[in-house]
């Protein structure tokens, strides 16, 4: 009954974290059991090492409960060396002892530093009594702590203000009269001490405001009241001079006896403030042009639309769009790019008003908003100032460049009423006049928001297509001049479940807009190769027939048609000596040399090449002399026209080539006359639909086994 009315009186002492150290388990349980209600965290360790190791990494207990006869270090030991170490000499620490009780033992725990004994077996009323003493004093010691460091923070404050500071400091009395100012506000503000001292804070913060009768109803004047502080970012303060200074400001109440009153700390943030625009330039700005960026172009976007609600203004969006500005990247280099860009930036501003925003939004796509208040603006003839001063020669390092550009145009609120759904159309107006040519403008329409959702839409189906393997392939034969069938074009076809039989011009382009198209590309190999490996088998077909693929520039630039070259020898057991690969003008154009070593690596692995539409586009001989030709198909406008012009211009194309040693196809004959005409002017094959249309392999397995050699004539 008397042991628990201790521990009753006992609970109401102060709480702490306990430390102990002994090796003995059961005795750890023991103490910890003992303490649990009287300290906030008990720590126990098995040694003294550990004690140590615990104590260097957190030492924030009020009293270490030392164990004295313990292996490895012993309790004195133990002690010896955290009375060495700063951060753990001044830890109260009672030993505990079971044999060590002799006077000259408990004479060195004290001079080692213990500050007490308990000996064993532990009367409980002790331990909690003793233990209860130093969490006591580990309280009134952290209370008074924490009141030293408010006084020194009171003491801190009030030399601030009496002292220099690189701060304004102004202090004003109840009524907001300025009763003092230390020299950096009077350095801010352009002030001497007399002339400062006495006049209204209104006078530098609201000169235009009379304080009488308004004071009463300031935040300033509140906050005195109510004794709450007030921060304020970015004001102005009113030099003597009538001009501003931009500052951050905070303000809190002060009461010295029976008066009142209040401290403003003044902070001059002119160079921040100067960062601060500099960084929002930078953040909001193109580093290469000045003009602003994708970012700020939205939000000026927003900020039109506003506007024109508000007013009724007329507003159109542009986007421009550079014609093959990768050529100039790859021929001239980045240096000549970014002068073209530059110069760009600087004609668009040439055309348009000061008020129209230009902007760079991507690495060579600019946009412009026009606003109208007159409804007289004429977009049509802003396009075409726009793309007339950039087919005008750019020059770098004495290198005329020649750029054009597509142009998409929108108008608010025809086809959009937020600034996503204006840019969305006047990109999708410039994807327009990129498709119909190229040097042009577009507007976007009730067709192109129809064209775009069936964009949209074709191109989610047409990624689920390849994923779930719905592509075909259709074959054209061709032919030797005896009419042998020596090679099958491979062209691909769409089985969409709603559109049916699909050709290449409708989801080609969308494949490679959308990156697919090597999947898509391989896709198709990997099924004509399937079939022809399935017509050798069958021995429908000659053994060294040739399957003649297309290829995108896309797969030249990501160096993916090499890797698929590789996966279809060593997984389909394809022999690449039967894969003709085609190429087009256009897209050896874009980047020689790079496509000119795939071409050459392609060559090396047992690949055939071959070089399409020849005669459609650039129709150089010297680029055909430098690429490793197997092929030569002329382009299908020059066999079906009759003019002798196209026939001398045919004559020259085979000749060329027999020099270079380069086999020579005929595309698209379509008539007996046009075979024989081709095939005696020298052509190696032929294709076209008076041949064979292209057909899918059930029925070219028909053409196979009715097919008979062409009698010469």
């Amino acid at each position: 009954m008397v042991e628990t009315e201790c521990f009753n009186e006992l609970s109401n002492f102060g709480s702490g974290n306990v430390l102990i150290v002994d090796d003995r388990e059961e005795n750890l349980f023991a103490l910890k059991e003992l303490l649990a209600e009287q300290c906030n965290h008990i720590s126990c360790v098995n040694s003294g090492n550990e004690a140590l190791s615990l104590l260097l990494k957190e030492n924030s207990y009020a009293l270490i409960l030392l164990d004295v006869q313990m292996p490895g270090l012993d309790g004195f030991e133990t002690l010896s060396l955290m009375k060495n170490h700063p951060k753990t000499r001044d830890i109260p620490v009672i030993f505990i002892t079971a044999i060590h009780k002799e006077d000259k033992y408990l004479h060195l725990g004290f001079k080692t530093g213990a500050v007490d004994y308990i000996c064993k077996p532990i009367d409980p009323i002790i331990m909690r009594s003793k233990v209860s003493v130093f969490l006591n004093l580990e309280s009134d010691k952290q209370k008074i702590v924490a009141d030293l460091a408010e006084i020194s923070s009171i003491e801190k404050a009030k030399q601030t203000i009496l002292s220099s500071s690189a701060q304004g400091i102004i202090s004003v009395d109840e009524f907001g009269f300025i009763d003092y100012v230390n020299p950096a506000s009077l350095g801010m503000l352009g002030y001497t001490a007399d002339k400062l001292t006495s006049k209204h804070v209104f006078s530098i913060i609201s000169p235009d405001i009379p304080f009488l009768g308004n004071w009463t109803h300031s935040i300033y004047c509140k906050a005195i009241q109510s004794g709450h502080s007030i921060l304020e970012n970015n004001i102005h303060l009113y030099q003597q001079n009538g001009t501003t200074l931009s500052v951050d400001l905070s303000f809190g109440p002060h009461r010295e006896s029976m008066a009142k009153g209040g401290v403003f700390v003044i902070q001059d943030i002119t160079e921040r403030k100067k960062e601060e625009d500099d960084l929002l330039f930078l953040a909001t700005h193109d580093s290469l042009t000045n003009l602003p960026n994708k970012l700020l172009f939205k939000e000026t976007v927003v900020n039109a639309i506003s506007r024109a609600k508000r007013y009724e203004n007329e507003l159109y969006i542009m986007f421009i769009d550079l014609d093959h500005f990768k050529n100039i990247n790859d021929e001239l280099g980045h240096c000549a790019g970014d002068c073209l860009l530059r110069d760009v930036a600087n004609r668009l501003l040439g055309v348009g008003r000061d008020v129209d925003v230009f902007s760079r939004i991507g690495g060579d796509e600019f946009a412009v908003v026009f606003e109208d208040k007159n409804k007289s603006f004429n977009t049509d003839v802003v396009a075409s100032k726009l793309l007339s001063v950039l087919k005008q020669p750019f020059y770098f390092d004495n290198q005329e460049m020649f750029i054009s550009a597509s142009i998409g145009i929108v108008k608010y609120p025809d086809y959009g009423i937020t600034a996503d759904d204006l840019i969305q159309a006047a990109d999708i107006a410039m994807y327009r006049a990129k498709q119909a040519g190229r040097n042009r403008f577009e507007h976007f329409d009730a067709q192109s928001r129809i064209e775009a959702v069936n964009r949209i839409e074709l191109e989610y189906n047409l990624k689920q297509a390849v994923s779930n393997k719905e592509m075909l392939c259709f074959y054209q034969p061709i032919v030797d001049v005896n009419g042998k069938t020596c090679a099958l074009e491979v062209l691909v076809r769409w089985e969409h479940p709603m559109l049916g039989i699909l050709s290449p011009d409708r989801f080609l382009n969308l494949a490679e807009s959308t990156g697919i198209i090597s999947e898509l590309s391989y896709q198709v190999m990997v099924i004509a190769c399937a079939q022809l490996k399935k017509w050798q088998k069958e021995s429908v077909c000659e053994s060294n027939l040739k399957l003649s693929i297309n290829l995108s520039s896309k797969q030249f630039f990501r160096k993916t048609i090499v890797e698929d070259m590789l996966r279809l020898k060593m997984d389909h057991n394809i022999k690449l000596e039967n894969i003709i690969l085609e190429v087009t003008e256009a897209t050896i154009i874009e980047n020689v040399g790079e496509i000119t070593r795939v071409l050459k690596e392609l060559k090396s692995m047992g690949v055939q090449l071959s070089l399409d539409n020849y005669g459609a586009g650039y129709s150089s001989l010297h680029l055909l002399s430098n690429l490793p030709l197997d092929y030569l198909k002329i382009d299908k406008s020059f066999v079906n026209k009759t003019k002798p012009v196209n026939q001398n211009i045919i004559d020259t194309m085979i000749k060329f080539a027999k020099l270079m040693s380069i086999k020579v196809v005929a595309v698209g004959v379509e008539s007996v006359e046009q075979y024989d005409s081709l095939v005696e002017a020298g052509v190696d094959y032929l294709q076209g639909n008076y041949i064979h249309e292209a057909s899918n392999s059930v029925g070219i397995s028909y053409k196979f086994k009715s097919d008979h050699p062409r009698q010469k004539k």
